[in-house]
């Protein structure tokens, strides 16, 4: 399936990198408006009914869903995931997937993106709803402390 054309291609900033890379997904397109990445169905991404795992897909949702909103927040801080609801549709055991991600709402304090995975010989797949948080330097924790070991936190210490 080819890249929307509102997409930048030039935006394109994140590499595929740690789970994406381990399950096999490519980012095609990044910007603040929407990402789109892909990967092909193989026989390590499948569930033991011989389809592809559930938390595959929801992982190229996650990832969809966070990219774009952390190139939206950009330097004003970082996205936290607070839920990811996912709706499969259609179970598949081979192919290329497109996960494609699109702001439904944004504000300073949290941002909900919806994402569609088809499959460009079923069509969608699977759709996704993720809400995250904002966590900008207004909203940081105000105190850190260190604990009994010596780590610093953000948890208040225990009382007695």
């Amino acid at each position: 399936m080819p890249v929307p054309a509102s997409f930048d291609t030039h935006t394109v900033r994140y590499i595929s990198t740690g789970l994406e890379a381990l399950l096999g997904m490519r980012f095609v397109a990044a910007s603040c408006e929407g990402v789109a990445l892909t990967w092909t169905v193989t026989p390590l991404l499948l569930a033991p009914n011989g389809r592809l795992h559930h938390g595959v897909i929801s992982a190229a949702i996650e990832s969809a869903a966070s990219t774009a909103a952390g190139l939206w927040l950009g330097d004003h801080g970082r996205v936290v995931g607070v839920s990811n609801t996912v709706d499969h549709f259609v179970g598949v055991s081979e192919g290329d997937l497109v996960a494609t991600s699109t702001a439904v709402f944004r504000d300073q304090h949290e941002q909900v993106w919806d994402v569609t995975v088809t499959d460009h010989n079923r069509g969608i797949i699977a759709r996704g709803s993720v809400r995250l948080q904002n966590i900008t330097s207004s909203r940081r924790y105000e105190s850190v402390h260190t604990n009994r070991f010596g780590m610093k936190t953000n948890q208040q210490p225990e009382r007695s």
